[in-house]
């Protein structure tokens, strides 16, 4: 327990999936997890409250696997100690461990990176910006809780009044955009987020006289000197805009690879976050071609064709577990890691292949109680539509297994955690899709309901433009 009430827990974790007859041989690290004292995860530690610290990176003969001997928290800055050894030679037989130290220090400036858009050109209103903005040549509007220092006063403005749709809409007029930035060899914007919890901060470069420029942004904790967090954009003369998490005071230092220099257009504070469910459909089952995902889809244990202006990941799962079905009673035949459960009926309950006219598979991204996966505290589909308009997410679960599992979805604020919406599944062995209109940053967390854990499951994410 740290001295602020918040909890830190560290231990091994596997790096790849856990079959226990080999679980020697896997790539393996000391994770830690910081909580807040209610147990929710602390996502001002990190975006869902976890880190993995590898010994194994920086010793020439280990072997892949790390030990966690245990954690340590000190006083003077609630800063984390990890203590753990890192295993050399072979995994099983004549293998030593040498040990090593890691501090994951705790400050009040932090910063993630969450994505790149470059999309969307200057058309930062109603995705941007909702909070407040600096942009150059403009009058700043920024929100109570922010503050905006830039190394120069003196925008260039490239031109006042224009069309052009890289150039930023201006905020008091409907038509009319500026093409303006602040441009030197080498340049710095400081920010500064107060309160509690990490904000949305996101920074707009555009390189309008079509240069070729390439610049680098490095995030520095001010108050150490701390390096955080680096990207480099390059081809972006009809702009791009480097979304980040922030929390204390941050200073972006922005560099020119080239003779062209660097150069940032605008800051701005928000990102709109919404979800509604619109229902729930139970007669579809598998069939879903030709009914969801005609932009895209992330399904289980099968590579992703997700629109442009979406993400979508699962998080917090044990495993992804093909359900196999046979002719004989369950349990009769031989059980393997990626074939875990038999039934006697398919039914159309399996989603359709995407990639074949015909044939279906029964996967589930899932944490259940069985032989290769404990059962977690839910998992979580993280999506984020990153547009204007809200776009039609429909997530699909089928109780392949017939384990009559009760699952609460709860639909949260990608960025403060939010319960935004719930919704009660059960007896959905047949399949059904929930459907939700997203804009911005969700996350679907699936909960248990059965007092014996039955465990969770979900089998994809389609996206569409519209549904009636």
């Amino acid at each position: 327990m740290r001295p602020d009430g918040k909890i830190a827990i560290g231990g091994m974790v596997f790096l790849e999936y856990m079959d226990l007859i080999d679980m020697h041989h896997l790539p393996s690290g000391y994770g830690l997890a910081i909580l807040n004292p209610d147990g929710s995860p602390d996502t001002s530690f990190s975006d869902d409250g976890k880190e993995v610290i590898r010994f194994t990176d920086y010793h020439p003969e280990a072997n892949g696997s790390d030990k966690g001997a245990g954690i340590a928290i000190l006083p003077s800055d609630q800063s984390t100690v990890f203590v753990g050894f890192t295993m050399i030679g072979h995994p099983i037989q004549n293998s030593c461990g040498d040990v090593g130290v890691a501090i994951i220090p705790h400050s009040p400036n932090q910063v993630s990176f969450a994505r790149k858009d470059t999309i969307h050109s200057g058309d930062w209103k109603n995705l941007y910006g909702t909070d407040g903005y600096s942009i150059a040549g403009v009058g700043p509007k920024l929100p109570a809780y922010a503050k905006v220092s830039h190394s120069s006063d003196k925008p260039q403005i490239a031109k006042e009044n224009c069309d052009w749709p890289n150039a930023l809409q201006r905020p008091d007029s409907t038509t009319s955009r500026i093409a303006a930035h602040y441009q030197a060899k080498s340049l710095s914007v400081d920010v500064t987020v107060d309160g509690d919890a990490a904000r949305p901060v996101t920074l707009y470069l555009c390189d309008y006289d079509k240069s070729g420029r390439s610049v680098t942004v490095k995030a520095f904790n001010p108050d150490t000197g701390t390096w955080l967090d680096t990207q480099v954009v390059v081809d972006f003369q009809n702009g791009v805009y480097l979304h980040y998490h922030v929390k204390g005071r941050i200073k972006f230092q922005l560099a020119g690879n080239n003779p062209k220099g660097a150069v940032l257009s605008g800051v701005f504070f928000g990102y709109e976050n919404s979800v509604s469910f619109v229902g729930k459909d139970e007669k579809t089952s598998g069939n879903w071609k030709g009914v969801y995902g005609t932009d895209g889809y992330c399904l289980a244990g099968y590579p992703s064709k997700i629109p442009s202006y979406a993400e979508a990941r699962f998080l917090d799962y044990g495993d992804i577990l093909e359900f196999q079905y046979a002719s004989w009673p369950k349990g009769a035949a031989p059980v393997t890691a990626t074939s875990a459960f038999f039934t006697s009926s398919p039914g159309d309950n399996a989603l359709q292949k995407p990639d074949s006219d015909a044939g279906r598979v029964a996967r589930a991204v899932a944490s259940l109680h069985t032989p290769y996966s404990q059962c977690h505290s839910g998992i979580v589909a993280d999506v984020v539509v990153n547009d204007h308009q809200p776009k039609s997410v429909a997530l699909y679960f089928a109780d392949f297994k017939g384990a009559k599992l009760s699952m609460t979805v709860e639909a949260q604020d990608g960025e403060t955690d939010e319960v935004l919406n719930s919704q009660n599944l059960s007896e959905f062995h047949n399949g059904a899709y929930l459907r939700y209109t997203v804009k911005g940053h969700v996350k679907f967390r699936i909960k248990d309901n059965t007092p014996e854990d039955s465990g969770t499951v979900i089998s994809g994410i389609f996206f569409d433009s519209a549904r009636p």
